[in-house]
């Protein structure tokens, strides 16, 4: 129902997109691409549905919400052949994405994030059939094709670089039992993959193009922690079961807070306020200036929590390498927040959210406090995303 013009990033999306039309895939497109950190995928996907959408708004945004159904659809899939779910509840629990609210944002708008989550994930699912059948032709073009996937995925946004290293884990593992086509299937996947971007990075000289290669300078140990933190967060809205929990717990977690409050109000001064321009419509003055304050170290709290809590969950899945895979994705993927540098956005924790769903399976239960929490997360995935059309 918006019909406002681009706004945020879109415009800057949109303009390279005009680029990629007068210019093609060339050399001079990919070094003349401005104020776009991720690939050129979002350029491929645009032209291609430009009879559909006239580059012009609402339909660019319609864009992003197919690509968020065929996800969701991708993931139903995945859950039942992972966990042999029935169908019914495999829907269920994949229309569950929208309980997490950094889903909002990235998919309401004409952003990069869904088309580069499709592909990738796309790759995984793609994947998983290549590693189930033992037939050896039927694996290796699978292969081929989980690559070619994951490699536009990754023209998307350089972070799913990470598909490779995480795969190389699953590929040792199947080495280790001398499972040779596995492990030959995976690293045709592997190989496909960087053939797909690898020239792209070569040209640019780094992952980024060069008029957007600052973000990318050194790290940022409270960005990557503002990554952990937010994907707990996610986790107590969808299933917070997952968490291995007790009465020690709350104490560790309790004194955790304090001592990360002292820090941060007499050291480290960091600050993130999320929501914020929202709560200021009402919440008072006193506690805003404070909100900032008091919720960042509960962010690194909940991030540590997090971390502990992937580590229990991987020694479970040791003897399963698809789903040691995932959890090493996930990690992974949440890390490349310590190489960003210039910002922390929650768009970039939304990146994790179907390969998150596939992992929290074993805490999935319907009840009445599940449909209050998705309430909630949805809810605020709304007042999120109205925040960037009501307030840009």
């Amino acid at each position: 129902m918006h019909r406002q013009p681009p706004l945020h990033d879109e415009p800057y999306f949109l303009h390279n997109v005009a680029l990629y039309q007068e210019t093609g895939l060339s050399r001079d497109f990919l070094l003349e691409m401005k104020d776009q950190a991720p690939g050129p995928l979002y350029q491929f996907v645009h032209t291609a549905l430009l009879p559909f959408t006239g580059l012009d708004v609402p339909g660019v945004r319609l864009v992003n919400v197919f690509f968020l159904g065929a996800i969701i659809v991708l993931l139903a899939l995945l859950l039942r052949q992972i966990w042999q779910a029935d169908m019914k509840k495999a829907w269920a629990v994949s229309l569950c994405v929208l309980a997490a609210p950094v889903v909002w944002q990235v998919s309401g708008m004409a952003l990069t994030e869904i088309p580069s989550l499709f592909f990738s994930f796309a790759s995984v699912v793609v994947l998983w059939f290549a590693l189930k059948t033992d037939r050896t032709w039927p694996a290796l073009g699978l292969g081929l094709l989980a690559g070619a996937l994951a490699g536009l995925g990754i023209l998307g946004r350089a972070p799913f670089l990470v598909l490779l290293p995480a795969g190389g884990v699953m590929a040792l593992m199947y080495l280790l039992r001398k499972d040779y086509l596995r492990v030959v299937t995976i690293i045709i996947y592997g190989v496909v993959a960087l053939a797909c971007c690898l020239p792209v990075f070569l040209i640019w000289k780094g992952f980024t193009p060069p008029a957007q290669a600052y973000i990318s300078h050194g790290f940022s140990i409270w960005h990557g922690l503002l990554g952990f933190g937010y994907a707990a967060l996610i986790t107590l809205i969808l299933a917070p079961r997952w968490f291995v929990f007790n009465r020690k717990t709350l104490y560790w977690m309790a004194g955790g807070y304090l001592v990360c409050l002292a820090l941060n109000l007499f050291v480290l001064h960091f600050t993130y306020a999320p929501l914020n321009k929202g709560l200021e419509k009402i919440m008072p003055g006193f506690f805003m200036r404070l909100y900032p304050f008091l919720i960042s170290p509960f962010l690194c709290v909940l991030a540590i929590y997090f971390m502990v809590c992937m580590l229990i969950w991987l020694k479970r899945y040791v003897a399963t390498p698809f789903k040691v895979f995932l959890i090493f994705l996930i990690g992974l993927l949440l890390c490349s927040n310590f190489a960003v540098t210039h910002l922390f956005s929650s768009r970039y924790i939304a990146q994790i959210v179907p390969f998150l769903i596939l992992v929290l399976w074993p805490a999935e239960e319907i009840n009445h406090s599940k449909i209050a929490r998705y309430a909630v997360g949805m809810i605020i995935g709304i007042v999120s995303l109205e925040t960037y059309f009501n307030f840009a």
